[in-house]
């Protein structure tokens, strides 16, 4: 009995490790394919194995022994192949993942070790596997976790220096425009800029009341007509090239007329098109809305659908 539940167990932490890494680095988002095959994979090894461990229980412990060293190293492979697939869509992920698994191997290791070296009562080789899969359980998934928080994070970062650079970047053509055919005397009183050091007014910029509400009419008939928000990689930089307006225009129409920035609006739009999705379409999936309105990741949605709707997407449906 104890070799046996000892090998259910061991199906179980299998099933767990490879779940857990696929749902870590998003795999059903960036490899839908290999996802679903390995699945597919999963279901067979882990029912034939089960199913002919009860079907022969008083024979089966030898060759389940054999399944076990063999099958062992191939899901160890498979979560490396899963990690090195994600280097280029989820490199933070993969990256930070690939030290908590090496940890795992470095565990796995000393395991080993010890089962030669240490007298236990019983097999030793199981009290091994049971430190093994604690290990990984009680401090790999720790690690995990606190990591997974520190990407969000790291994410968060960038687009606020992106949009930060952005910013920059707009204001100093804004000069450079400015300034092109200015006469060397002229002061700084002759140019329609002003540029403050507080937090309220960093770049202020001269535009009318007349040409804001038109600004803010094309932004948001370019939005409703065509969309772009459901593309991921839309950028301030990229809506600007659609309506043929500067960007720090546009800038300064989003935060002083709109009252809102880049990210907000599109992140707003997202959310207002998942809403339809979500009612009307009850066999997509969350991951599938929110491929279909231009989120990146599930994340980056439920934590946009909370700040606009108060609730989260799976909350929403279960009301609705």
């Amino acid at each position: 009995w104890v070799d046996h539940l000892m090998f259910l167990s061991i199906r179980v932490w299998i099933l767990s490790v490879v779940m857990f890494t696929s749902r870590f680095l998003e795999l059903k988002l960036t490899h839908p394919k290999f996802y679903r095959n390995l699945n597919i994979a999963m279901v067979v090894f882990l029912s034939a194995t089960t199913i002919y461990q009860l079907a022969f229980f008083n024979t089966s412990i030898s060759h389940l022994h054999q399944a076990e060293n063999l099958f062992g190293f191939v899901w160890v492979v498979v979560v490396v192949i899963m990690i090195f697939m994600s280097l280029r869509k989820r490199s933070l992920q993969a990256k930070y993942y690939m030290v908590a698994y090496s940890l795992l191997i470095a565990f796995v290791a000393l395991g080993l070790i010890d089962s030669h070296t240490t007298m236990l009562p019983g097999d030793p080789f199981s009290y091994f596997k049971i430190g093994t899969i604690t290990e990984f359980a009680g401090f790999t998934y720790f690690i995990a976790v606190v990591i997974r928080g520190n990407i969000r994070k790291t994410f968060e970062l960038e687009n606020e220096v992106s949009q930060n650079r952005k910013e920059l970047a707009a204001l100093t053509k804004l000069l450079e425009e400015k300034f092109a055919n200015v006469p060397l005397d002229t002061t700084s009183e002759a140019v329609e800029i002003e540029v403050s050091t507080t937090e309220e007014g960093r770049s202020k910029i001269t535009l009318s009341v007349d040409e804001m509400a038109e600004i803010e009419a094309i932004i948001l008939n370019e939005l409703e007509e065509n969309a772009h928000y459901t593309n991921s990689d839309l950028s301030l930089s990229k809506l600007a090239e659609l309506i043929n307006i500067p960007a720090y225009k546009i800038s300064l129409v989003l935060n002083q007329k709109m009252d809102t920035t880049f990210y907000d609006l599109i992140n707003s739009k997202r959310v207002e098109a998942s809403l339809s999705l979500l009612r009307d379409n009850k066999n997509l999936t969350i991951e599938a809305i929110t491929a279909d309105v231009g989120f990146k990741s599930k994340s980056t949605f439920y934590r946009a659908f909370k700040k606009y709707k108060g609730t989260t997407p799976t909350d929403f449906l279960s009301k609705g």
